[in-house]
């Protein structure tokens, strides 16, 4: 008979910390960026882990690493456009 070991939950500030660490570097992605489609990607990115992170901890709003990461222009595309 094959046992499967589940692994214990990870404290929260463990995910906190590897969502934020994720953040950062879609920052440096989208800080050294060439072209617009990988810099806006790499932007909604770090926004999503930001939030992820402020989700854990229970704060509802999260503070951007940069003005450009607060807003992305309505050109750019969303799953939302394709539903």
């Amino acid at each position: 008979m094959v046992m499967i070991k589940i692994a214990p939950k990870s404290h929260p500030s463990v995910k906190i910390a590897f969502y934020l660490e994720q953040a950062d570097e879609c920052g440096r992605i989208a800080a050294s960026a060439t072209l617009q489609n990988v810099r806006d990607r790499s932007l909604r990115s770090e926004a999503a882990w930001r939030k992820m992170a402020g989700d854990i901890d229970g704060a509802s709003i999260v503070v951007p690493s940069s003005p450009e990461a607060a807003s992305i222009p309505a050109s750019t595309p969303s799953f939302a456009s394709f539903a």
